[in-house]
C-alpha cells in the first residue's frame, strides 16, 4: 500500500475472472490494473515493489492443485504488458533485490534488478523440505521482512507444527511452536508479530496473533490472507471476498 502523494493506494483481487484492482484513499472507485487474458482463471496474490509503481501477482490458468499455465507477472500500475517473471504455481515474494518463491516443496531466491523489472542470473536454493499445501493453489509456508528476516515451515508429517528462525548466514538462531493449528501466516515489518489463519475457531478460518495467543478476529465468515502496512499498525485481511482491516 504506497503513498502517492498523501493518497493511500492498494491493489486486490475480488474473485476468480476478476483482474487486479486498484482503490485509493482519494478515489474510491475500484479500477482495474490488470486484464484477465484467454484462458486464465483467476489473479492473485497481489504485492507492490520497492518502488510503489510496480506489482507483482500470481496467474492461474486452472483451479486445481496442479497448473502448467501458472505463472508470476509483474507490471506497471499506469499499464502496459504483463512481465513474465516466473512460470511457477507457487505464491512469489518480493522483497529488496531477490524474488522468493517454492518448487517442488525447495525455497529459491532469486536475485532481481527491481528498477528495472528483470531476473539477474539463476535461482538459487535457501532451504529445504518447505511446507506446501496444493489444494490452496500453490500456497508455501514462507514469509520474509524487508529487512532480511525469513521465516518458514518445515514439511514434517501432514501439518507445519514448527517455525524456524535463521539468521542472514543461515544459521538457525531459534524456534517457535505455535499454539494452535494453521495454514497461513504472514511476519509484521517489525517483526514483532506473526498473523495466522488457523481453522481452530472455526471451520472457515480465523485470524490470530501469536504474541498475545488469541484471536485477532471473531467473526463467524471465513478469514484469510492476512497482510501487514509497513509500520505494523494493522492487518488487512480477506473476510469471504471483502477486503478488512
Amino acid at each position: 500500500m504506497p503513498l502517492e502523494s498523501s493518497t493511500i493506494v492498494e491493489l486486490f483481487a475480488r474473485a476468480v475472472y476478476s483482474p487486479i484492482l486498484r482503490i485509493s484513499s482519494t478515489h474510491m472507485a475500484t479500477t482495474p490494473v490488470t486484464s484477465v487474458l484467454p484462458g486464465q482463471v483467476s489473479q492473485m496474490r497481489v504485492q507492490f515493489l520497492p518502488d510503489g509503481k510496480h506489482f507483482i501477482y500470481s496467474v492461474r490458468t486452472s483451479l486445481t492443485s496442479g497448473d502448467p499455465g501458472a505463472r508470476i507477472n509483474a507490471q506497471s500500475l499506469d499499464g502496459g504488458d504483463p512481465i513474465l517473471l516466473l512460470a511457477n504455481q507457487s505464491r512469489a515474494l518480493a522483497v529488496p533485490d531477490y524474488l522468493l518463491f517454492a518448487q517442488d516443496r525447495n525455497l529459491f531466491a532469486q536475485r532481481m534488478d527491481w528498477k528495472a523489472v528483470r531476473k539477474i542470473g539463476e535461482p538459487f536454493l535457501i532451504a529445504r523440505n518447505v511446507a506446501a499445501f496444493p489444494a490452496y493453489l500453490g500456497t508455501s509456508e514462507f514469509t520474509a521482512s524487508q529487512n532480511g528476516v525469513l521465516i518458514y515451515g518445515t514439511a514434517t508429517g501432514s501439518s507445519v507444527d514448527q517455525f524456524n528462525w535463521y539468521a542472514r548466514d543461515c544459521a538457525m538462531i531459534g524456534t517457535f511452536e505455535p499454539v494452535i493449528g494453521f495454514q497461513q501466516f504472514t511476519l509484521s515489518p517489525d517483526v514483532k508479530h506473526l498473523a495466522l489463519n488457523s481453522f481452530h475457531q472455526h471451520a472457515t478460518g480465523s485470524l490470530w496473533l501469536v504474541d498475545l495467543t488469541t484471536p485477532l478476529t471473531t467473526d463467524p465468515r471465513g478469514q484469510s490472507d492476512p497482510v501487514w502496512p509497513p509500520d505494523s499498525r494493522y492487518v488487512a485481511f480477506n473476510l469471504t471476498s471483502q477486503w478488512w482491516v
